[in-house]
């Protein structure tokens, strides 16, 4: 079915074609819930970014204050309630397990295809929304960020579901129906209760960048009309939250959660993480990965005079990938995972662009040729990957966690990262000699199954390197404080179900004389070097070891376990 170009053609649908889902994108969309849900159960948690909302979703119910988030007894105002909330209710559903705390970002992700694949195809044709929605299936940034328990998914699902139906808003002729503002401010307060303002500033970015090359075809009243509608939609959502909880603590969470966390994040000092201005470049291109290469000549398609709801739509995706980029790039804080909200409205823009030149080989041979250097360089890396190990990095710098050292870390390393490696040089074979439908359809297939296959190789090695859920199984079953000294471990006290404090060598010195009982996690050659175990007559015993980490028990007198 080619793109359709005559607005009317889209309104006058009968209602049963326009509410039905293409199988393409049924499909995508299936294809990424089943998968990360299978291998949701293979990894641990990483940290430290992802241990804090299991163990902070956990640790508030148990408080009995689910709605009032706290993390080793203090409150944990730097995100708003939303993805705490979705990890409780699928711990109510399925348990607690790092599975469970996984289900919200993997249906999140699900969502966000099914979104975009669905408003693609009213504005743009079936084709296209499933051309689209593979495109974003098959992209590295959406892949991850569906299997792991962060609320990063959740503010790019509201985002942009936020900016597709402000383009159904903006190419419908005649006058739109009052739901249609009410559903742009329920997903813009979606948003905010998942990550804050920069739910409403991101759009509104992409709105205003725009705004000299299409404006909306009604008057100003029912655009201040919608607009009020859609505002008060946004406080209905998110607004109940932030009253209750500035009752409750007054202005000490006004400026932390709103002001410091938000605000100071973006446009002060607070949270500081600085780098260059292109700092954003690799990050929005490995996000994009393998569709990489696609974006200058998507890019190149754009045409101001085109208003059809085709023109419209890549018109305004690719303000908003543009905004989105500088809004991250001019802030004061700067961490890759923010490139993720550049990554939808790109797959849909390149969407556009296959549905566009399908069966003209001769305008995407470029894309496929540097898409072919890019797939094969890349199977190059990963396979040269545990030779460098120790030699141009250590096994802690590229895997985080606690790895150990010598032999057996790199063994694990080729057991994980070869059979990708070979996955890639295939892709990047098929990319060169295949050509039309099966050339494309090879690219998404690498995407689908390069996340899939890497994770189950690797699961091995990462359960080494991140030894928490072990460590933590044996706290359990004991009581007593837990102390750690080293890297920051918060998925440790969500496996101990039990508050771990984090202490600097000189603290562990200053504190821990007074400790009778309990635990220690240390890095084993300082803990039990000569003259570093202030304990008083306490014993301790080696529990457990990975790598450089050592569980110790205290006692005060024989341990007996």
């Amino acid at each position: 079915m080619p793109p359709v170009s005559d607005p009317t053609l889209v309104l006058e649908a009968p209602p049963r074609r326009r509410q039905a889902i293409p199988r393409g994108v049924a499909l995508a969309a299936g294809l990424l819930l089943s998968s990360a849900l299978l291998t949701a159960p293979l990894l641990p948690l990483f940290d430290p970014d992802e241990g804090y909302y299991p163990a902070t979703a956990a640790e508030s119910v148990d408080a009995g204050r689910a709605w009032d988030p706290q993390f080793n007894g203090e409150p944990r105002w730097d995100k708003p309630i939303l993805t705490y909330a979705l990890i409780e209710a699928s711990f109510a559903a399925f348990g607690r397990s790092a599975t469970a705390a996984r289900v919200p970002s993997a249906v999140q992700g699900a969502l966000l295809v099914l979104v975009v694949g669905l408003i693609v195809s009213r504005l743009c044709g079936a084709r296209a929304g499933s051309l689209c929605a593979f495109v974003l299936v098959t992209t590295l940034g959406v892949q991850i960020f569906s299997r792991v328990a962060h609320p990063e998914i959740a503010i790019v699902l509201a985002i942009t579901t936020v900016e597709l139906l402000t383009v159904v808003w903006l190419t419908t002729p005649v006058e739109p129906r009052w739901w249609l503002p009410v559903v742009i401010g329920a997903a813009a307060g979606y948003g905010v209760l998942a990550k804050g303002p920069v739910a409403l500033v991101l759009p509104a970015c992409a709105a205003l960048a725009i705004a000299a090359f299409v404006r909306p075809v009604r008057g100003w009243r029912l655009v201040w009309r919608d607009l009020a509608l859609a505002t008060v939609a946004v406080l209905v959502i998110a607004g109940p939250w932030f009253l209750a909880m500035t009752m409750r603590h007054g202005l000490s969470f006004v400026h932390e959660a709103i002001w410091r966390h938000n605000v100071g994040r973006y446009a002060g000092t607070a949270f500081e993480h600085r780098s260059a201005p292109w700092f954003f470049v690799l990050p929005t291109l490995i996000a994009l990965f393998p569709w990489s290469a696609f974006v200058p000549g998507a890019v190149a398609r754009l045409s101001r005079a085109d208003r059809s709801p085709t023109g419209v739509l890549r018109l305004y995706m690719t303000g908003a990938a543009l905004t989105a980029f500088v809004f991250y790039s001019v802030s004061a804080s700067k961490l890759p995972h923010y490139a993720l909200a550049i990554v939808p409205p790109l797959a849909i823009v390149i969407g556009l662009y296959l549905d566009e030149i399908t069966g003209r080989e001769r305008g995407i041979r470029w894309s496929f040729r540097v898409t072919t250097v890019l797939l094969a360089c890349m199977a190059l890396a990963l396979a040269a990957t545990p030779w460098l190990l120790d030699r141009l990095f250590t096994a802690r710098e590229l895997l985080g966690g606690a790895p150990g050292r010598g032999v057996e870390p790199a063994r694990l390393l080729a057991i994980a990262v070869w059979p990708s490696a070979i996955l890639l040089a295939l892709g990047a074979a098929a990319a060169w000699r295949l050509r039309g439908p099966a050339r494309l359809t090879s690219m998404l297939v690498v995407g689908a199954v390069l996340p899939f296959l890497f994770i189950v190789s690797a699961c091995t090695l990462f359960r080494a390197a991140y030894p928490w859920e072990r460590f933590g199984r044996q706290i359990r079953e004991t009581p007593g404080p837990v102390w750690m000294v080293g890297p920051r471990a918060p998925s440790l006290t969500f496996y101990a179900a039990r508050p771990v404090r984090r202490l600097t060598e000189a603290e562990f010195a200053e504190h821990v004389p007074q400790m009778i009982e309990g635990w220690i996690i240390a890095d084993r050659n300082w803990l039990l070097s000569p003259g570093s175990q202030p304990l008083g007559h306490s014993r301790i015993e080696v529990v457990d070891e990975s790598g450089h980490m050592a569980l110790v028990r205290v006692c005060a007198g024989e341990c007996r376990r």
